[in-house]
């Protein structure tokens, strides 16, 4: 198995098993490998193997069955979240909100925190703008029948969203906030992995502390080439399918 880090081998493949649910090599109701073939292939010690394997199950992502070996969960199946995400266009102008609704899935946002502040030299950077330029933070909890799903932490430049913290977004969408400011978003820069949860995280989401998120960052741009927006998005794997598509040139 290769080392990519000096993540420890059982969490390295955690995350690799992880993946393959996720994107559904291995299918909901199927039966994974052995423990046995697992090592085997990965070149692992098959207690190894089986510490990420019980991680998983505690998770909810697998199921033992003793006699018959380990599948993937498929009671989640008709409970998920389902929505595609296309990272070549589909979000151009568009929130988390707007592309569920499209999906006839209805959402309510709770605005966990809002402030101003300055002086964050990562946030800052990110929407290129000096340190002491003030950032208007916004963090949003987005839940589905009460059960929440989604975390997304939003940074915006206050010298542009002058009257940003006048505004309820939990009735209003950030998006078409600053289409009405005439900054509409018309391109992405995007990145996604896999993360575990803090304590602060797990709360929210009522998991466990180290559960499986996805990580999304978004750096938006304007018109007129002007950074808007810097947002972390995160994403409970087990309620939702997430899926994008890659285009090379």
């Amino acid at each position: 198995m290769t080392d990519f880090s000096t993540t420890p081998i059982y969490k390295q493949l955690e995350n690799l098993f992880t993946r393959k649910i996720l994107t559904r090599e291995w299918l909901p109701g199927t039966r994974i490998p052995s423990e046995r073939q697992l090592s085997e292939r990965y070149q692992v010690n098959r207690l190894t193997v089986a510490k990420a394997i019980n991680i998983l199950a505690k998770q909810g992502l697998l199921t033992k069955k003793g006699g018959s070996g380990t599948f993937v969960n498929k009671e989640s199946e008709d409970k998920n979240i389902r929505f595609d995400i296309d990272f070549s266009n589909n979000l151009k102008g568009k929130g988390l909100k707007h592309t569920l609704m499209n999906e006839g899935i209805n959402i309510k946002t709770e605005v966990v925190n809002s402030s101003t502040f300055s002086n964050i030299p990562y946030i800052a950077q990110k929407l290129d703008i000096s340190n002491n330029d003030k950032i208007f933070g916004l963090y949003r909890l987005r839940l589905i029948k009460d059960e929440p799903f989604a975390l997304e932490l939003s940074y915006l430049p206050k010298k542009i969203f002058t009257n940003i913290d006048t505004v309820d977004f939990r009735h209003v969408s950030l998006y078409d906030y600053m289409n009405s400011m005439g900054h509409s978003v018309i391109s992405f820069d995007k990145q996604i992995n896999i993360i575990k949860a803090n304590k602060m995280k797990a709360k929210l989401f009522k998991i466990n502390i180290n559960d499986n998120l996805y990580k999304i960052q978004y750096i938006s741009k304007d018109y007129d080439n002007n950074l808007v927006e810097y947002t972390e998005s995160y994403l409970l794997p087990t309620k939702i399918h997430l899926n994008f598509n890659i285009t090379y040139k």
